[in-house]
This record gives structure tokens, C-alpha cells and sequence, in this order.
């Protein structure tokens, strides 16, 4: 990612067309006749309130190409943390005493 930039409670930042391509391609068939991808660009906004992750959005935007059709791909994907601070561990007995 570059570019960052800082508001009073979030981070953007730009993506690289590498890192665009890849998340848009994870999930595909792959194989012989994988897609072809261009005009690929996307943001990462990352919002943490006192420090605090509390959301996470990605953007994607690109060309795919595949069997000489175009299609234009706009993707945004949206996560919340919620309940930071209340989630219990419950490892085994064993892995818990590799960590004293």
C-alpha cells in the first residue's frame, strides 16, 4: 500500500495493481484459461477510534478479461470488530503450558 492518508478517525491508502490483481483473482478457477486483469486499483481504509481497530474496508476496481469478454469488477468488502476486549481463549491444557 502507499499514499496513506489520515483523517481525525480513520487511514487510507492506496493498493498496489499487483496486490488488486491477487484479491481479485483468490477465489477464481485459475488454470489454463485464467482471466486477464487490467486497469486494476483499489483503497484499504482502516478505522480505530482511540487506537483501536474497529472497521476495515477494501476496494476494488478492475478490468477482467476472460474468453475476450469484459467485465467490470467494483468490490467492496466491509468488516466490523465488534466486542474488542470480551473474546476468551479456550486452548488445551498442553498449549497453554508451552507459553509460560
Amino acid at each position: 500500500a502507499s499514499n496513506f492518508r489520515k483523517s481525525e478517525d480513520a487511514v487510507t491508502a492506496d493498493l498496489t495493481e499487483e496486490a488488486v490483481k491477487e484479491l481479485i483473482q483468490q477465489g477464481g478457477r485459475g488454470g489454463g484459461n485464467s482471466p486477464t486483469i487490467s486497469n486494476a486499483k483499489g483503497t484499504v481504509k482502516f478505522w480505530s477510534p482511540g487506537g483501536v481497530l474497529s472497521k476495515c474496508e477494501i476496494r476494488l476496481q478492475a478490468t477482467v478479461t476472460s474468453n475476450g469478454n469484459d467485465r467490470e469488477v467494483d468490490r467492496t468488502t466491509f468488516m466490523e470488530v465488534k466486542e474488542v476486549g470480551v473474546a476468551k481463549i479456550n486452548a488445551p491444557e498442553e498449549a497453554l503450558k508451552k507459553l509460560e
